[in-house]
């Protein structure tokens, strides 16, 4: 689709499709095969369809392993998208990066014994919290749903939190994931208030809260 309208393509594969990673691993497969004969002493590459990272120890292993992608890439006549090639320095914690949904980063953290040491977090990224967002809102700021019983309502949203839960709840997501826990209940107090016609729709959180614990709401952050 292009402004709309329908255009037949000859070339590349179709974004979106459910098809379209499984072509792309199909096509790419010749990168995987001369990646891991010749150059993976250069750094570790970790892909999916046609996203993908390469991990270096050094600046120097890093820029051959840049120039083996595109030699290999002009094989299979790819060119790498310019604003979407980047080289991050992980070691000082001033830069991360994003990939499949979580940005990542070098950290300063504390284990439980007050143990303070740096190592490489992972947190659901802007992009995957506005997704998160917005999967909820399809479902809670449908108005159809407002003929649905609030326990049948939690178990379709308890499906969702589960999902989302499966993939994002990583050691380091918490407070990333607190954040979508408060978002749903201000989203199913909303629902609440227009199911009963009362105003404002943010109004009697407390008493939604107790309902919603009754019931047996699931968490992303627990």
């Amino acid at each position: 689709m292009e402004d709309g309208e329908y255009k037949e393509s000859k070339i590349g594969s179709p974004q979106g499709s459910p098809i379209s990673p499984l072509l792309s691993n199909i096509y790419l497969n010749y990168f995987d095969v001369v990646w891991d004969k010749y150059y993976k002493h250069l750094g570790m590459l970790v892909k999916f369809a046609d996203d993908f990272i390469i991990i270096s120890r050094t600046k120097k292993e890093i820029y051959h392993a840049y120039n083996a992608v595109k030699k290999i890439f002009e094989r299979l006549e790819l060119q790498l998208h310019p604003d979407k090639t980047r080289f991050v320095n992980m070691w000082d914690g001033k830069e991360g990066f994003d990939f499949l949904g979580f940005h990542h980063r070098r950290s300063l953290v504390e284990n439980g014994k007050g143990q303070r040491y740096h190592t490489t977090i992972q947190v659901p990224n802007q992009k995957a919290m506005k997704n998160m967002r917005r999967k909820i809102k399809e479902v809670l700021g449908n108005r159809s749903n407002l003929k649905m019983d609030m326990y049948d309502l939690v178990q379709i949203m308890n499906k969702k939190i589960v999902g989302l839960k499966n993939y994002y709840n990583l050691k380091y997501s918490g407070k990333q994931l607190n954040k979508i826990d408060w978002y749903i209940i201000e989203r199913l107090t909303i629902w609440y208030n227009n199911k009963k016609q009362c105003r404002p729709r943010h109004r009697g959180v407390k008493e939604v809260m107790n309902k919603l614990n009754e019931i047996g709401l699931r968490k992303l952050s627990s």
